[in-house]
């Protein structure tokens, strides 16, 4: 078995290899400043369109939780007026003026006033002397009497105010309640 000579004046056998695949420096290859540039502004562009992207994402996100949220104060607005219905011991009244909506329920400690103004619509307690907020950011809201074979229905209908300059469904809500007393006094 024969060994390599280690002769310093004989390069081994894999660096002249490399060498030749190489060539000389004048003839290796680099990135050039335009190269560079290129690259940097294909990166920002990927970087701009993902940031586009991700912006726009936030805003469907807070536009869902603010419409889920207006969903779930609208229905627990919606069961308070109907148990307010339910409780209602005599007959209920409703006017609506141009500007203003009322309904008066009386219940047996008193009487439930609501009070729609502009886009507001108001509760005042059977013991409370004040109106409190029951419901904001409300455009329309309606009490409708409603008579059906043997007895009279409220229909409550609301629709919320939108944020967003197109919408495809408006936010609107209905719920319906029959007053009890009425409805054992038609039974009995």
């Amino acid at each position: 078995m024969k060994l390599a000579s280690t002769e310093p004046h004989q390069k081994p056998s894999w660096v002249t290899q490399a060498h030749r695949r190489l060539g000389s420096r004048s003839n290796r290859q680099g990135f050039s400043l335009i190269e560079c540039l290129v690259y940097i502004a294909v990166v920002m562009t990927i970087l701009g369109i993902g940031l586009s992207l991700y912006l726009k994402l936030l805003s469907f996100h807070r536009d869902l939780e603010r419409n889920a949220s207006d969903i779930a104060r609208s229905l627990k607005a919606g069961e308070v007026w109907r148990a307010d219905i339910r409780s209602a011991v005599g007959p209920i009244e409703a006017t609506r003026s141009d500007e203003e909506t009322f309904l008066v329920i009386p219940t047996a400690t008193g009487s439930i006033r609501y009070h729609f103004d502009q886009q507001t619509l108001w509760r005042q307690g059977e013991l409370a002397h004040s109106e409190t907020i029951f419901l904001h950011g409300v455009t329309e809201c309606e009490f409708i009497q409603e008579s059906r074979s043997r007895v009279t229905a409220w229909r409550c209908e609301i629709q919320l105010k939108t944020k967003m300059k197109t919408v495809r469904v408006q936010p609107k809500f209905s719920f319906l309640a029959v007053n009890q007393a009425e409805q054992k006094a038609t039974e009995g």
